[in-house]
């Protein structure tokens, strides 16, 4: 019998961790979390919410695996002393309440709770001897956060379901998400160009100049935010805008008909200090500009590192590094590039939200290279973490040092401009490039007179924004405040699993279906479907966090006084009589927009629990009796047997009762393209799926047409 239990959550570390603890240790893995709220009550919340401010929830196992790992947590505390039982789940709000929940099957009222950022014999042993109480304030913050999105979901999607055909789903993070990406599309619809011309004079001493006006005014530029978004082209410079032909030809000429001078000579000495060490948002944003990745794919993969014990923990927004690897890195500088390690630890600026308890990710051992963690764990995840040490090691390097010039020269009354920048120190840069390509200007001396080679004017147009990258709207939504490191990606990626976005040469384009999604909420939820309710959404959230507020009132509160009342109001104002009250006391059925096929009159949704529908419901007509189920696949309302009509008889003969094959075309779950496949009628276990120009079937092999 083990002497000591620790409770994780990754399966992937298991035998790891096994291997750190040795035969004393019995290490249990959740697989993330083990309950869930049951798919019963009011509109199958599984929690009901009082006027007292009162949630009373109904937790039930997630799954058939999880009800195994319940039954392993409950026999094991039995035989356990509970003081020698460790709660090791992940270091963030979820991993909180995963341990939680754990405690609770296994009857823990005070387990011993136990934080690492790295999975090393070092920091899991520094741990067991420091543990610590399950904090309830961020399992509250994470119940209230679970009890949200499912009040906002299971109750606001019914409405899409209702009066926009097609649409999926309403969610407390991925609503506002959407409207982000819809309110840029519809600015680029209706974007009109206008004309405009960059006017420069090149000379023949090496450098090209830009009209800068009649008035030789020094403008001071602010240092360029750091965007980890975008890839780091060098900038393209244009003159002053002048926006008429007319305009723009009288400058070439004053160009082409005066004499040149420099009247002016400016060089800067600047500093650009070092970027912080990656959180988890900033990973995603880089990895997308950089790598190409989606931040789902980002997640993936570092999910990978992580449990290998190569990074710290990826879901953080934390900056800080411990002192010891600080130390570490300090010292790989001083033996590599002994130019760099400046005086002290380069301390970066954290957000005002971030647990000071986590790390930032930074690798375990900066002795591990691409090529090592690309043989063990392929060539995608090396190459995402040669960029996590690559910043790492940057964010304790020295600033670097640009000389920034600009030369201004005079032609007649005009003014022209040229702007350049010279890395004379690249500190960080050696590690991690976040400047467009040097632009050296060449010497010249103040009343030098110059030599023009060309003068000329470019015809240009002005542009729409861009659409967003994914890795662009991770840096969007952590800037407005809605939805937290481990939401950015899923976020993201349920947006594309629902059809409301697609990826179109790398940006988010919202689909018809979207659009009318986002004109929906914009129109009936005001200011509940906006980005700022979210972002006070989470404010509330964090609060709770922090322990300053109380997560069942604030939940309650939410929904008596704000979600029910416009839920009533939106179902009264389209004309849906059945939706009478948000609160389960209404037993009449509610209607659908679908019309009865043989009367046209609207049909009844009658409720089920049915494992086989693809609604919680199914439609009834409550004068002819006809009913209706939803077809996943074709995306419609359908009476039974419709579907077969969609079938088409083939050639080819059943191999069982020699019965004609029918071709029948469905959508794929995995991928959601439209295939093929080849079916007896009569027999419910022939069935052939289209490969690669044939059809194929494990039992029966292959069949042409």
């Amino acid at each position: 019998m083990s002497k000591n239990v620790l409770v994780i959550e990754a399966p992937g570390k298991r035998k790891k961790l096994e291997k750190f603890l040795g035969a004393d240790w019995t290490v249990i893995a959740t697989g993330g979390h083990i309950r869930e709220f049951a798919k019963s009550g009011t509109h199958n919340l599984g929690f009901e919410l009082t006027p007292k401010g009162t949630v009373i929830p109904k937790f039930v196992p997630r799954s058939e695996r999880s009800k195994k790992v319940i039954r392993q947590l409950q026999m094991t505390a039995k035989r356990t002393n509970s003081e020698r039982i460790f709660i090791a789940t992940d270091p963030d709000r979820e991993g909180e309440c995963i341990g939680w929940h754990a405690a609770q099957v296994m009857g823990i009222k005070n387990p011993q709770r136990i934080v690492y950022s790295e999975i090393s014999e070092k920091a899991v042993r520094r741990a067991i001897e420091t543990p610590r109480l399950l904090d309830t304030n961020l399992v509250a913050s994470a119940l209230g956060r679970s009890t949200l999105d499912k009040l906002i979901g299971y109750t606001g999607s019914p409405l899409l379901w209702d009066y926009i055909e097609g649409a999926k789903s309403m969610g407390r993070v991925q609503t506002p998400v959407l409207a982000l990406i819809c309110e840029r599309e519809e600015t680029i619809q209706t974007f009109k160009p206008e004309t405009y011309y960059s006017v420069w004079s090149s000379y023949a001493e090496g450098f090209k100049a830009f009209y800068a006006g009649e008035s030789n005014e020094t403008n001071e530029e602010a240092d360029e935010e750091r965007d980890d978004s975008q890839s780091h082209k060098e900038e393209v410079k244009e003159s002053l805008r002048v926006t008429s032909e007319a305009e723009a030809n009288r400058l070439v000429a004053i160009a082409r008909n005066n004499s040149h001078n420099v009247v002016s000579l400016q060089t800067k000495k600047s500093k650009k200090s070092p970027p912080a060490p990656f959180t988890t948002s900033n990973l995603q944003q880089a990895s997308g500009a950089r790598l190409k990745l989606s931040p789902d794919m980002t997640m993936k993969l570092a999910q990978k590192l992580y449990e290998a014990g190569v990074i710290t923990y990826h879901r953080t927004d934390s900056t800080v590094i411990s002192d010891d690897f600080c130390e570490v890195i300090r010292e790989y500088l001083k033996a590599n590039d002994p130019e760099n390690p400046p005086k002290s630890v380069v301390k970066h600026r954290q957000s005002k939200n971030a647990q000071e308890a986590h790390e930032a990710i930074r690798p375990v051992d900066l002795a591990k290279t691409e090529v090592d963690i690309a043989s063990e764990l392929g060539d995608a995840a090396g190459k995402l973490y040669q960029l996590i040490w690559f910043r790492t090691v940057a964010s304790q390097c020295k600033p670097a040092e640009l000389d920034k010039t600009t030369i201004t020269t005079q032609s007649d009354t005009v003014f022209w401009k040229a702007k350049g920048q010279v890395v004379t120190f690249p500190g960080y840069l050696r590690y991690w490039r976040d400047l467009g390509a040097d632009s050296e200007l060449p010497l010249v001396q103040h009343n030098q007179s110059l030599d023009l080679e060309d003068a000329q004017a470019e015809k240009k147009q002005t542009k729409p924004p861009s659409r967003y990258t994914e890795a662009q709207m991770v840096k969007v939504m952590e800037k407005k405040g809605i939805g937290r490191p481990s939401t950015f990606s899923p976020t993201i990626q349920t947006l594309k699993d629902r059809d409301y976005v697609a990826v179109e040469k790398r940006m988010l384009k919202p689909t018809e279906i979207g659009l009318k999604v986002y004109h929906f909420v914009k129109e009936h939820l005001t200011e509940l479907g906006t980005v700022e309710f979210t972002a006070q959404m989470e404010s509330h959230l964090d609060a709770i966090a922090k322990g300053d507020e109380k997560w069942q009132p604030y939940v309650c509160q939410f929904h008596f006084d704000h979600w029910q009342p416009i839920l009533i109001k939106i179902a009264q104002t389209l004309g849906n009589p059945a939706v009478k009250s948000f609160n389960g006391n209404g037993k009449s059925l509610e209607k659908s927009r679908t019309k009865c096929p043989k009367c046209n009159v609207a049909m009844s949704k009658v409720p089920s629990k049915s494992k086989k529908l693809h609604r919680p419901y199914f439609l009834k007509c409550e004068g002819c009796e006809t009913v209706m189920f939803y077809n996943k696949e074709r995306k419609q309302w359908e009476q039974p047997g419709s579907g077969q009509s969609q079938t088409q008889e083939t050639k080819a003969n059943c191999p069982k009762c020699q019965k004609p094959l029918h071709l029948r075309e469905y959508r794929s779950k995995k991928d959601g393209k439209q295939k093929k496949l080849l079916k007896c009628l009569n027999c419910d276990d022939v069935v052939f799926f289209e490969s690669r120009g044939c059809f194929w079937s494990k039992q029966f092999g292959e069949i042409n047409l």
